[in-house]
């Protein structure tokens, strides 16, 4: 996805959504923008990537790649929503400021400290992943009540991810979040093989795909170009339905779109297309 400089100061607006917000619905659905860089981006060094580059957040999808039978109607719903926000000035949106995802990148000698789960039912594994976290003292979860934050130490190839990140008088909280390891060699969703004891509920999104996957990040922007899938929000999501790579689900509508499904982007949806 090539974006001219217009597109790029556009593409960071940032709108804070309500608590309360059917969007704050962590559905993750990614979307996969096709195109030829130009040749001046092509002869760089490919820009960094969490995960495989066989991961589905990484891997162009072929020209030929079968559609879901469904896919018409998808694109059409998902139309449908956006030409409705735009007419009503509500959307759709990207988060910056709040609402994102901060993610701390520190060197192998950083102090580690325990993060308490504070979930209402234990996870041993999980507690024990946070037991030893390179967190760096002054760290910031992004503004707004989810508090997201991510910690991504290059050294150990290991990453945290934190829901409700939050400092208090006896030391770090957090109500939820994931830990993975071999980042370079996984995935990006959450399940057996990301720590040893992880669960395919791990996560902080409500798919269990990882946070960073699907992040624009500051390189994107100063590159000027977007070579990975993108995570979005969406409400009304459909109860009890999901697709792969998602692991899970927290939607409430009965008829509505499923989660995390992989599409390629039609020419009104992706800007410089």
């Amino acid at each position: 996805m090539n974006l001219s400089q217009q597109q790029r100061t556009s593409f960071r607006r940032d709108r804070t959504l309500p608590a309360a917000s059917p969007l704050r619905a962590a559905a993750a659905i990614a979307l996969i923008a096709l195109g030829v860089l130009p040749a001046s981006a092509s002869a760089t060094t490919s820009p960094f990537r969490f995960f495989a580059s066989s991961s589905f957040w990484n891997k162009p999808v072929a020209s030929l790649a079968p559609l879901d039978p469904r896919s018409a109607e998808i694109v059409s719903a998902l139309g449908s929503l956006v030409t409705t926000e735009e007419l009503a000035k509500s959307g759709p949106w990207i988060n910056t400021t709040s609402y994102s995802v901060p993610v701390y990148t520190v060197p192998a000698g950083q102090p580690t400290v325990s993060v308490q789960l504070t979930a209402p039912l234990p996870d041993g594994a999980l507690s024990a992943a946070w037991s030893q976290v390179p967190l760096p003292a002054g760290a910031r979860p992004a503004a707004g009540t989810d508090g997201d934050l991510v910690v991504w130490q290059p050294s150990s190839e290991r990453l945290w991810e934190f829901w409700k990140l939050r400092q208090e008088s006896d030391g770090w909280h957090a109500s939820w979040g994931g830990a993975m390891q071999a980042v370079s060699s996984q995935a990006g969703v959450y399940g057996a093989q990301a720590w040893p004891g992880a669960e395919p509920w791990w996560g902080v999104s409500a798919s269990s795909l990882s946070l960073v996957g699907g992040l624009i990040t500051l390189e994107d922007l100063q590159r000027g170009e977007i070579n990975h899938a993108l995570s979005i929000a969406l409400p009304k999501v459909r109860a009890g339905v999901y697709a792969s790579p998602a692991q899970r689900d927290d939607g409430t509508w009965i008829t509505s779109k499923s989660k995390s499904a992989r599409c390629c982007c039609v020419s009104t949806m992706c800007p410089g297309r």
